[in-house]
């Protein structure tokens, strides 16, 4: 029996006794002390030993007192504790009270029965002798009124009786129960409980009946049987019930509300106790659906029903359903009644009742007058709130209380963070509290109550903006597809519901409840981060839906308060990130996480931030859209004043953008955005300063202050159109690409070049460039012919006169200077010795490449081959210089000389395929900017030839002036450089007197129209434009292009020093024209006098060294290139960054755009096919965005946003970062997860980590069928006693890490704890794909799948559901742990797991290859034959045999119906279906994921591709001796040039996979090994990942070194490598150790 809850409590016999002293003793004794003080020490020492039991020291007292007299007086009696007990065992009227318990007497028994009392009734009768409660007492006439239950009638009864009727109960009548507790039966309030009981059953089994009837009445059967059958009675009932839609919703709503968890609240904090692994899901969806019920598809598809019912009527009905359904939102806060109870030093014990509610919410806030405390000094909690559901029954047949919820939660944690005082909620109506602490800690307790037609408006309006028309792309980018139909289910009322259409006015309708309920009523925050997400659904519908409307007809109070939400947002902003510092990354700078791992926002600020974005988007766009009519309307002169005017002064010597000026595109785009920033602001403005807050605040969020909000905004709108192609986000885009082109502008090819010089003469070059290539290959490699050897003579033929003349002309006062190319001047031989230039893959490794080169020994062997000296370094010998801009370097020039003219002219002196191809695009794009600037026709004249004023054209794409711009001296113009090559290489034409005319009336007139003169030549060879290349601008852009020429051509009318000032007629002058082979002819003869100048200039054109172009020539030329992309090639480029970023072992951020260069054998793969037709300028400007992108995403962006609801709200922020997970880069993500994990650690920094004890050796020779005797089930039995949190640790790092737990091998030494947690997860990666371990399979597929796993499908049972549970919590560990999990799964596990929907086509394929391919057969069929024929070769009926071997009938009665041409094609949907639904397993992935979900936040899964989640739990496959070399320590004075050391890496470049797997297996206890290390960042003082680096030592054991074999220390990651002879005998012995592994000797 629960003694603390009984309903008559115990007495306490020790002050009884002192009370019975007190009357009976204490007078008499009085009088036998001297004086008052002894009188009052005695009496008092007395009542001690009393209070203490100590009877017979109180009697030694008494008996000292009366010594003198003789002893005590024989009438004084001393009270004894049998004296209270009989005391206590009278039944008198004072003992009596309400609530006790009493037996009613039977009256004495005559000759005829039983004798009527007087003072009974007949009805009396029946209660002699029974048990009863007493609920009245009359003291003054001692009557008492009892209460007893007829267990005949089944009814509780009352009646008076008189005190000598009644006497106290006995001992009997007790029976056992549950949790080994007696309980008294025949306690009248056990029976009103169960009555109670059987009143609520009762209902609950009507309730359920009629809900079945209602179920009936609505199926297609039901309507074929009252058509026929029954009366028509019959039908009138059961068409009524069918009406009473809003009724059975409701009563179904009531049916399916959750159950509590075994903590007494709705969401489970333990994966132990949970109910289902589901539940410890809920707080991770962000859905009112999945929080308040527990089988919600019953209520979604009834919902769902009743949707398409009434929109099929119109949305005015659709809208009286929302209404009748949402009354508790309409007329709040009327039913949601709030209780706040202050904590304060005076202690409270009470109930607080909340009457018809179905949830109580419990929360705390903090108290503004009170001084908030930075830790918690509570030695224990100083509230606890308790329910009445307990284990334990009360002797009134009522629950004992059970405690839910305790302030602060953790008392042993001084940390004060929010984890502290999170909120819960209980479903029930009543809760008791106990509060009161000193000193008090300033928290207010919050109590809310929720009816129970809340979550039922809640789950209707996430099931209405959830209607399939109004949800964006479902297809997931990177690895997902829409066709889902086959795994879903397949009602017809759920397929009208994805049918039907909700219009705009319906969803403002459900947006304006919100924004009211909201608005009117204190709603919880764990509440309301929820509703902030459903508006932000709805808000971001309703933009789309009516994206060019401005005319949003939300109520005031909703535009009231989605002002204020911006205004929240900013001021929530600021108190987070108030003691947040910003840092530098190679990312960019950011704060919080978004540079480091601490600072993390609030759910709460993520889910306001959410509504804040949509709500702008919404109140901004009306106002935005007056705005930019406004501006529509502004005169031509006004506009013409805010265009920039292009430069066109020749003064201009570095001109580096190809495009010069801005375009009309770009400024009308800035102006619109800015127009609705500016809208944005003057909304929020406006609608604030017309309002009142809660908080009477008065703020107005300009665009400077809320500047991160808006760089938010931009970021959403990018992601949206790159996820899902959204036009009306296609403009934010466009501005990011010309942002992003602005990184590409520049020429940074000479940033990759280094120079070597100090070679000595006697060097072989041959044998030095192997050297290199070996050197710096493990540091990423060289680029594509990374090496230049300068030839060692070298003949030039000599210029003739007029050459040499031409280039005197062309560089005045320069002889033979350091400037002069190898052709210059007559012929001479050219003698570089000790030289060469190495290309590196990318700048970002360059220094690392120094630093190898300068440390390498065995370069150092190969300059040096006869120095002996130990300590000769080659930083004194070798020389290694970098480029300049201007392609100079520090040491010598010469050699960049002949390495430039060696890219540019062949060895005949001519030039190169390659390069005439660029010049001759450089030629044409005058051309093709002249002739969209044309407004006449163009015809074709025969030669193509271009006037000084065409090519002095600053107009964007015209890289022909930029060319000239770069090529000329450096103190020549370039309109003097223009006229020079006229002069000298163009052809001559005399104008005639209509364009004489014209072209005077240029010179006069400056805001005159020229028109571009084409000369036409009759010439037997004459010149064909190849390719206009461009597109042809509208008639708008073509104007205002050619007005911003005519401008560009008035100025440089003055090129040649000209200033007329007076108005004259020019003479007809002979004018020069430029063709093509004059250009060609000009830029050959440069080349041999300057080959500098004209490399720079390609340079500056967008061409790298090997002749690709690296920008593109106009910001109208980029936006054309971009709008080719699609999301599967951004995806395919991300993958191919990816494996960049992991071969050069650096960050995708540190790899510029320039270095981006996908050859053609790697187009060829399958990955890479989509990218084949793409120019290598728009991969690059492509990467630029991406990387801009996903810069912005690790430091700015993802800190910001709440993942949380990215499978439950299709429009939210982390719905559009999951569809967009494939164009982020792998890096990026892994970075915002390590922060978050380290952000999230929850053990105490000096708690000892769980250990586990694990014995080796009872899995060998053991019985396979034991599964105990595994590792994992070892590890799961020891571990499931611990809490989650203490396996929630930071990332492993450093020499030795700490892990989630420890583990300890019997019989082993093991150094540290890294080694024996990898031989671990070792064990448990065999186990796990153990047959008999019941978890996983072999999929029955071939080829690149074979030997992959995947679950075994089937009903989930217990035994399973708990080992897929902890299997999922290893994984977090994994994570945490950095350590791969070497598992063979085929990529359907990985998409099941990051919830990607299956593909039918693809992913069925690689499963089960067989039954794809006997799907497709049936499909194509075309005769009755061919079915017959195709059938008995697989099936003889319907069924179909599951992945486990067992025969299932795919139709009713399948097994007795043969397969037909009829049902052939509802057969292969059924097995289509059947198979899919085996591959998906729902129940078995949700356990992995509560699993996972106990050990890290599990929203982060939805950023992760199937691939990329592969590779970061088990690691990749391959093993990359590049990456391995390049983390390899060598100890004990050992050198990689050591012959043995080159044996060994030789060995191992001869070793397949497989063998390298063994080989890592060997050394360091994992198959799998991570490929990617912190380093990568680029700081020197990074630590590495474990088990890096690894160790190379000598054996130092006696004897002949071939006979030694090879040991490892796989707690270091050490090799001792004994100097073995040749390198057949360290093949010989490293297959040795990799094969028997298990040598005792081993660490």
């Amino acid at each position: 029996m629960d003694d603390m809850d009984s309903d008559e409590p115990d007495e306490d016999h020790y002050a009884l006794l002192v009370k019975a002293w007190e009357q009976k003793v204490f007078p008499v004794i009085r009088r036998r002390f001297r004086n008052e003080s002894e009188r009052k020490d005695g009496l008092e020492q007395i009542k001690g030993a009393l209070q203490l039991g100590m009877i017979d020291i109180a009697r030694q007292t008494v008996e000292f007192l009366y010594e003198e007299n003789g002893g005590m007086p024989r009438d004084l009696h001393l009270p004894s504790f049998d004296d209270i007990k009989d005391d206590l065992a009278k039944f008198t009227i004072e003992r009596v009270h309400k609530g006790k318990g009493v037996v009613i007497k039977a009256p004495v028994k005559g000759t005829t029965g039983h004798v009527l009392p007087k003072f009974a009734v007949r009805g009396m009768l029946k209660t002699f002798g029974l048990q009863g409660t007493v609920l009245n007492v009359d003291s003054s006439n001692e009557l008492v009124q009892v209460e007893t239950y007829l267990r005949s009638e089944g009814l509780l009864v009352r009646y008076w009786y008189p005190l000598e009727m009644l006497e106290k109960p006995g001992q009997g009548h007790q029976r056992q129960i549950m949790w080994q507790q007696v309980l008294d039966t025949c306690n009248v309030h056990i029976h009103r409980s169960l009555l109670r009981a059987e009143a609520l059953l009762a209902r609950m089994y009507c309730r359920t009946a009629y809900l079945a009837l209602v179920d009936c009445c609505n199926s297609p059967a039901m309507e074929i049987v009252c058509s026929t059958q029954i009366g028509s009675g019959m039908a009138v009932s059961a068409a009524l019930l069918q009406e009473l839609d809003v009724e059975n919703l409701k009563l179904l709503s009531n049916e399916l509300l959750c159950q509590p968890e075994v903590n007494g609240d709705i969401i489970s904090t333990s994966i132990m106790s949970s109910n289902s692994p589901e539940n410890c899901l809920k707080a991770n969806q962000c859905s009112f659906t999945q929080l308040f019920y527990g089988n919600n598809e019953r209520l979604v598809n009834e919902l769902q029903i009743a949707i398409a019912r009434a929109a099929t009527q119109g949305e005015d009905y659709l809208i009286e359903l929302t209404n009748q359904l949402c009354v508790c939102l309409q007329i709040a806060p009327e039913m949601f009644c709030a209780i706040d109870i202050p904590v304060t030093e005076v202690k409270l014990q009470s109930d607080v009742y909340f009457p018809e509610s179905a949830f109580v919410v419990v929360s705390c806030s903090e108290d503004p007058k009170a001084t908030k405390k930075a830790t918690s000094p509570y030695k224990a909690p100083w509230t606890k709130v308790f329910t009445y559901r307990g284990h334990r029954i009360k002797r009134n047949g009522e629950s004992s209380k059970q405690e839910v919820l305790c302030y602060p939660r953790d008392t042993t944690s001084t940390s004060n963070s929010n984890d502290q005082y999170m909120s819960v909620i209980v479903p029930c109506d009543r809760v008791h509290v106990h509060s009161g602490v000193s000193p008090t800690p300033g928290i207010i307790l919050n109590f809310h109550s929720l009816p129970a037609q809340y979550s039922l408006a809640m789950t209707y309006m996430e099931t209405l903006v959830k209607q399939g028309k109004l949800n964006p792309m479902d297809e997931i980018h990177g690895g997902g597809s829409t066709e889902t139909s086959a795994v879903s289910h397949d009602m017809d009322m759920s397929r009208n519901f994805e049918a039907v259409t909700i219009t705009a006015p319906v969803i403002q309708h459900i947006a304006d409840l919100l924004c009211g309920y909201l608005w009117r009523t204190d709603v919880p925050v764990i509440l309301k981060e929820n509703v902030f997400h459903l508006l932000a659904q709805c808000l971001k519908i309703l933009t789309n839906l009516m994206p060019n409307d401005d005319t949003f007809n939300l109520s005031s109070a909703s535009i009231a308060l989605l002002s204020h939400l911006q205004t929240e947002v900013k001021c929530l902003y600021d108190k987070e990130t108030a003691n947040w510092t910003s840092s530098n990354s190679v990312s960019g700078t950011g704060i919080g996480l978004g540079a480091g791992d601490s600072g993390r926002f609030s759910s709460y600020f993520h889910s306001l931030l959410e509504a804040s974005i949509a709500a702008s988007t919404v109140t901004a766009l009306a106002t935005a859209t007056k705005l930019v009519a406004g501006a529509s309307q502004t005169s031509p002169k006004k506009k013409a004043k805010l265009r920039r005017t292009p430069k066109t002064s020749e003064s201009e010597s570095n001109v580096s953008k190809p495009a010069g000026a801005t375009t009309v595109q770009s400024r009308s785009s800035t102006d619109a955005a800015s127009a609705s920033a500016a809208a944005s602001a003057a909304s929020v403005k406006s609608e604030k300063s017309g309002s009142t807050s809660p908080s009477n605040e008065s703020y107005v969020s300009t665009k400077e202050e809320m500047l991160w909000f808006h760089r938010a905004r931009t970021m959403t709108q990018i992601l949206s159109y790159l996820s899902s192609r959204d036009k009306k986000d296609e403009q934010v885009l466009y501005e990011a690409i010309k942002d992003a082109l602005t990184l590409l502008n520049e020429p940074t090819t000479h940033s990759r070049l280094l120079v070597l010089s100090g070679l000595p003469a006697t060097v072989n070059l041959e044998q030095v460039k192997k050297t290199l290539i070996i050197v710096c290959s493990p540091l990423g490699g060289l680029a594509t012919d990374g090496v230049f050897l300068p030839e060692q003579q070298e003949s030039v033929k000599p210029l003739d006169q007029e050459e040499q003349a031409a280039v005197s002309e062309a560089r005045p006062g320069a002889g033979a200077g350091a400037g002069a190319g190898p052709g210059a001047g007559a012929a001479a031989e050219t003698s570089v010795k000790g030289h060469l230039i190495i290309e590196v893959r990318s700048k970002a490794i360059l220094p690392q490449i120094q630093k190898a080169l300068h440390k390498s020994p065995r370069l150092l062997e190969c300059i040096l081959p006869d120095s002996k000296d130990e300590g000769t370094a080659l930083e004194g010998v070798l020389t290694i210089s970098t480029v300049n801009r201007h392609l100079f370097s520090d040491d010598d020039n010469d050699i960049l000389e002949q390495f430039l003219f060696s890219k540019v002219v062949t060895k005949y002196n001519s030039l190169k395929e390659g390069v005439v191809s660029v010049l001759t695009d450089i030629f044409h794009s005058c051309y093709i900017v002249d002739s969209h600037l044309s407004s006449a026709d163009t015809e074709d004249y025969g030669l193509i030839s271009l006037s000084k004023e065409q090519i002095l054209a600053h107009l964007p794409g015209n890289i022909l002036f930029t060319f000239f711009n770069h090529v000329r001296a450096p103190k020549k113009s370039v309109g003097e450089q223009v006229s020079y090559t006229l002069r000298h290489y163009g052809l001559t034409t005399k104008l005639d007197d209509s364009k004489a005319d014209q072209s005077t009336s240029q010179h006069s007139d400056k805001k005159a129209a020229t028109k571009p003169q084409k000369k036409s030549f009759k010439s037997a060879s004459k010149e064909k434009l190849s390719a206009s290349g461009g597109t042809k601008m509208n008639t708008k852009e073509k104007s205002k292009t050619k007005e911003s020429a005519e401008k560009s051509k008035g100025a440089k009318s003055l090129d040649d020093g000209n200033h007329p000032k007076t108005k004259k007629k020019y003479v007809k002058e002979p004018e020069n024209a430029l063709t093509l082979s004059g250009f060609l002819k000009y830029a050959t003869d440069k080349v041999k006098q300057d080959v500098r100048s004209v490399v720079n200039a390609l340079l500056s054109c967008g061409y790298d060294l090997n002749l690709q172009r690296f920008t593109s020539t106009s910001e109208e030329s980029a936006v054309g290139m971009m709008s080719q992309w699609t999301h599967p090639m951004d995806c395919a480029l991300v993958h191919y960054v990816n494996n960049l970023s992991r071969h050069l072992a650096i960050s995708p951020a540190r790899i510029h755009p320039h270095e981006i260069s996908v050859s053609q054998e790697e187009l060829s793969s399958s990955v890479y096919k989509c990218l084949q037709d793409i120019a290598a300028e728009s991969i690059r400007l492509r990467f630029a965005l991406l990387q801009s992108l996903n810069n912005s995403l690790e430091t700015f962006f993802l800190p910001l946003v709440d993942l949380r609801p990215a499978n439950t709200l299709s429009w939210s922020t982390a719905a559009l970062l999951s569809r967009a997970r494939g164009i982020i880069f792998e890096s990026t993500k892994n970075t915002f997860v390590n922060r978050v994990l380290n952000s999230t650690d929850k053990r105490i920094s000096d708690a000892a980590a769980p250990e586990i004890v694990l014995d080796p050796l009872e899995a060998i020779g053991g019985d396979k069928k034991t599964l105990d005797k595994t590792a994992f089930c070892q590890a799961l039995l020891q571990l499931q006693g611990f809490a989650s949190s203490q396996f929630c640790v930071k990332i492993a790092s450093g020499g030795d890490p700490v892990y989630p737990f420890n583990v300890r091998l019997i019989g082993e030494e093991v150094l540290g704890t890294s080694g024996s947690f990898r031989e671990f997860l070792s064990h448990v990666a065999s186990d796990v794909e153990m047959p008999s371990l019941g978890l996983t399979m072999l999929c029955p597929s071939t080829g690149s799948n074979r030997g992959k796993h995947i679950l075994i499908p089937g009903p989930l049972v217990f035994p399973v559901e708990r080992m897929l549970v902890f299997l999922g919590q290893l994984f977090g560990v994994v994570i945490r742990s950095d350590i791969p999990l070497g598992l063979e799964l085929l990529s359907v596990f990985w998409k099941n797991l990051v919830n990607i929907p299956l593909n039918p086509s693809t992913d069925l394929q690689d499963a089960d290859p067989i039954t794809y391919n006997f799907i497709k057969k049936l499909e194509m069929v075309e005769s009755e034959a061919e079915v017959t024929k195709l059938c008995s070769e697989y099936s003889k009926g319907c069924v179909g045999t599951s992945l486990t071997g067992e025969e299932i009938e795919l139709l009713p009665n399948g097994a007795n119906i043969s397969i037909s041409w009829e049902n052939h094609g509802q057969y292969t949907k059924a097995l289509r279906k059947f198979r899919l639904q085996e591959l998906q397993c729902t129940k078995h992935f949700k356990a992995i994921q509560a699993g996972m979900a106990s050990i890290m936040p599990i929203q982060l899964i939805n950023l992760f591709t199937p691939h990329d989640m592969d590779i970061r739990v088990c690691g990749l496959p391959e093993i990359n001796l590049d990456f391995l070399k390049a983390h390899t320590m060598y100890q004990s004075k050992l050198s990689e040039t050591e012959e043995h050391i080159e044996y060994f890496w030789t060995a191992l470049e001869s070793f397949t996979q497989e063998e390298l797997g063994r080989f890592i297996k060997f050394s360091c206890n994992q198959e799998r090994i991570a490929q990617t290390c912190p380093c990568s960042d680029g700081s020197i003082d990074t630590a590495h990942v474990p088990p890096y680096p690894m160790k190379i030592a000598p054996d130092h054991s006696e004897g002949n070194a071939d006979s030694r074999l090879i040991r490892a220390e796989t707690c270091m990651f050490m090799v001792k490598l004994p100097k073995y002879s040749s390198l057949e005998v360290m093949q010989s012995k490293l297959r040795l150790a990799i094969n028997c592994r298990d040598d005792p000797l081993s660490g």
